[in-house]
């Protein structure tokens, strides 16, 4: 019997070595698989990933380079700015915030330095991993591009004085969020509504999402497309009998019910393609409290 218990101690403890190391070596898998896809400036995704790691993560001067007269400082750092407003204008308790459109995580990142709990979902399984590594490792490598085949070499970093731990990040399709989410004191939805194949189904799940104390914030440049919405379910960019009727207006008539306007600004969002082409949206950005 001793002989049999011994031989078990040894298959679990080689059992629960394996695993853990199992789970180490795939850790470290994701990491250099997400690295390699980086270094690959032959695909169209990867050069979108640099794109947007620049977009919430590059310094001014990283973004701006030689162009520091022609380009204002306050065009950087969007996704911050929008996880600002946020936290600016939440209630008193901040318990949890939900980031739709998350991309690779700054805003959501930095909403945990007001909320205790912070989820952050995208349709991009690319990107909710470099999310998932930067909330692990703190920081990444990537490259952003110069011209042709010279990049820079970039880091992009999450503010040392945030919890990481308080951030999770899922894939998910805002059309059609789990039903299980829950209730959040602040929802941030990022840019998502022009990228949407059915954007009622999104705004029309929102009341549902947010608590009676809490706050929505949207932000959009109304680029409305076939490309990615059909046209008979945009909300708005189009001709009526009535004259012309906005995404502005699509949206409040589908949340004047449920929701008060507080606020309604716009900010710019520049996006560094290269050293010399960039490209510059003024996103109107509103904020909405719960009825």
């Amino acid at each position: 019997m001793p002989g049999i218990f011994h031989v078990d101690h040894k298959i679990v403890a080689a059992s629960v070595l394996a695993a853990t190391t199992g789970v180490a070596l795939y850790s470290s898998w994701k990491v250099w698989s997400l690295k390699r896809k980086l270094k690959e400036n032959v695909c169209e995704t990867s050069r979108n990933l640099h794109e947007y790691l620049t977009l919430h993560y590059a310094s001014p001067k990283d973004v701006i380079g030689p162009w520091v007269n022609s380009i204002r400082e306050e065009f950087i750092s969007f996704p911050k700015r929008c996880a600002d407003l946020c936290i600016h204008h939440g209630n008193t308790f901040n318990v949890n915030a939900l980031n739709i459109g998350c991309a690779v995580g700054r805003s959501s990142f930095e909403l945990a330095k007001a909320y205790d709990h912070v989820l952050g979902i995208d349709h991009s399984n690319l990107f909710i991993d470099t999310c998932n590594i930067l909330k692990e490792k703190g920081s990444l490598s990537y490259l952003s591009l110069i011209e042709g085949e010279l990049y820079d070499n970039l880091e992009a970093t999450v503010d040392p004085s945030i919890d990481r731990t308080k951030v999770g990040f899922q894939h998910g399709d805002a059309c059609a969020l789990p039903l299980n989410l829950g209730q959040f004191d602040c929802v941030l939805a990022s840019n998502v509504i022009c990228k949407l194949k059915m954007p009622l189904n999104f705004l029309n799940r929102l009341p549902q999402l947010i608590s009676s104390t809490g706050i929505l914030v949207i932000s959009t440049s109304y680029s409305f497309s076939k490309e990615y919405t059909p046209r008979e379910n945009w909300i708005g960019g189009f001709k009526t009998l009535d004259g012309s009727f906005t995404g502005f207006d699509g949206i409040k008539k589908c949340l004047e019910k449920h929701f008060h306007l507080v606020d309604e600004i716009n900010q710019p969002m520049l996006i560094k393609q290269t050293k010399r082409e960039f490209q510059l949206t003024f996103n109107h950005i509103q904020i909405w409290k719960k009825i």
